[in-house]
């Protein structure tokens, strides 16, 4: 049998070549596939296509923008109310056949890690297919003008 090279990933599709390649190859987890843990699957997906956004602060909001093209992609409240861009998650999650609203949990995953912050289960796209549309309700470009730049220092242990 050829090895295959190209395939869609999706966790059911994970789950079955795993099961197929344990019953009939006899592969361990390691020679199964490198992204058997969607969640890193996910969480690369986002972390490759947010490289030129940065954190920044504004009243009691922490937001994550594009300085260049002013886009925002989420923003969190102090208390844990959490706003993300549908249009954006939308886009991106189509690599993963994911849903941004039914698979929002990888969003809340991924900013809590990425943002340093607590995100509850108030957890919501700015606009929702049918139901609402708040995407005028974000103002970026107020946060860059007023807010401020979030550095996060990392201490290498020796």
């Amino acid at each position: 049998m050829e090895p295959i090279e190209e395939y869609i990933i999706t966790p059911n599709y994970v789950d079955l070549r795993t099961k197929y390649a344990r019953q009939n190859l006899g592969l361990t987890n390691e020679k199964v596939h490198p992204y058997e843990n969607y969640n890193k699957l996910v969480k690369d997906i986002i972390e490759f296509s947010t490289t030129e956004f940065i954190p920044y602060r504004h009243r009691d909001w922490t937001w994550l923008i594009n300085p260049e093209t002013e886009q925002w992609i989420v923003s969190v409240t102090d208390s844990g109310y959490t706003f993300y861009n549908y249009e954006f998650f939308s886009n991106l999650f189509k690599y993963a056949s994911l849903n941004c609203i039914l698979d929002k949990k990888y969003i809340k995953n991924w900013t809590e890690e990425r943002l340093k912050v607590s995100v509850s289960k108030h957890l919501y796209p700015d606009y929702h297919p049918g139901d609402y549309d708040w995407k005028d309700q974000f103002n970026p470009k107020k946060v860059l003008d007023n807010g401020e730049p979030v550095v996060f220092i990392i201490h290498e242990e020796p």
